[in-house]
C-alpha cells in the first residue's frame, strides 16, 4: 500500500541524497505528492537481494548492465585438490576466513562434485568442485571476493608422531617407510600413514623398526638430502 507514509519516507529519502522529489504532473495520478519513477524501481523473484556492483559512472545516463544483485542466501563455490577431495563429505563444517581482514565465520559443505574440471582454476590445474553455505549471511563486502576454505577432515585424540609429507616414499610393493638417519648410516623404517595436514604426516612405525620423537629424517631423495627433525 502506497499511503502517506510511505509519501513522506519517499519525499525524505530524495531530499537526503540532494534530488528533487519526482512527483507525476500529468494524467490520473496527477498532483498526488512524491512518486517513484518506474525507471528507478527494480524488481527481484525473491528476498533477501543485496547490491553487489553497480556500473553506472555518477552523472551520466545509466545503459547495459547498470546493477547486479545477489538474492537469496549466497554459497561459496570452493575448488579441491583430486587428492583431498576424497576426504570431504557432505555436511563436514568449514571455517570461512576473509584473507584481507583476517576474520573468520562457519560454514558447512552442502556438495562435493563427482568430476574434476579446470576451468576457472585457481592453482591452473584440475580440481573437484565443492559447494559452501555459511551458517550465517556473509557481509556485503565478502560477496564476489575470494575467501579461504578450512576443513578438519579428522583429528587425532593426542599428541600424535609426525613427519614432514616430503619425508614419507612408498616401496614397489605399495609399502611406505620413512628413512631415518642414525649417524653416518641410514635406516629404512616401514610406517602406516595415518592422518596428514598442514604438510605434516602422522605416522605409526611398523613391523621391526623404531622411530621417535627427535630422530631426523630425510626428506625428498633425489633432489634434496638435508635431514630434518622429526617434531
Amino acid at each position: 500500500m502506497y499511503g502517506a507514509g510511505t509519501e513522506s519516507a519517499v519525499a525524505a529519502y530524495y531530499q537526503a541524497i540532494g534530488y528533487q522529489v519526482p512527483t507525476v504532473s500529468v494524467g490520473p495520478k496527477a498532483d498526488r505528492g512524491p512518486m517513484v519513477p518506474l525507471a528507478e524501481i527494480m524488481f527481484v523473484p525473491d528476498l533477501p537481494a543485496r547490491v553487489v556492483k553497480v556500473a553506472g559512472p555518477v552523472g551520466q545516463e545509466a545503459s547495459g548492465s547498470f546493477v547486479t544483485l545477489a538474492m537469496g542466501d549466497p554459497a561459496i563455490a570452493g575448488q579441491l585438490s583430486p587428492s583431498s577431495a576424497g576426504l570431504v563429505r557432505r555436511g563436514m563444517t568449514v571455517t570461512i576466513t576473509n584473507p584481507a581482514t583476517g576474520q573468520s565465520r562457519s560454514g558447512y559443505v552442502r556438495s562435493v562434485g563427482q568430476r574434476t574440471e579446470t576451468s576457472g582454476s585457481i592453482s591452473g590445474g584440475v580440481y573437484v568442485p565443492m559447494s559452501v553455505v555459511p551458517d550465517s549471511p556473509l557481509p556485503t563486502s565478502m560477496i564476489g571476493q575470494d575467501v579461504g576454505l578450512t576443513i578438519a577432515a579428522a583429528s587425532s585424540a593426542g599428541p600424535v608422531l609426525a613427519v614432514p609429507d616430503a619425508a614419507i616414499f612408498a616401496r614397489a610393493d605399495g609399502d611406505t617407510y620413512v628413512t631415518r638417519v642414525i649417524g653416518s648410516r641410514s635406516v629404512q623404517v616401514p610406517v602406516r600413514v595415518d592422518l596428514t595436514g598442514n604438510g605434516m604426516v602422522a605416522i605409526t612405525p611398523t613391523g621391526s623398526g623404531t622411530l621417535t620423537a627427535g630422530d631426523l629424517v630425510v626428506i625428498g631423495v633425489g633432489y634434496a638430502r638435508s635431514p630434518a627433525v622429526v617434531p
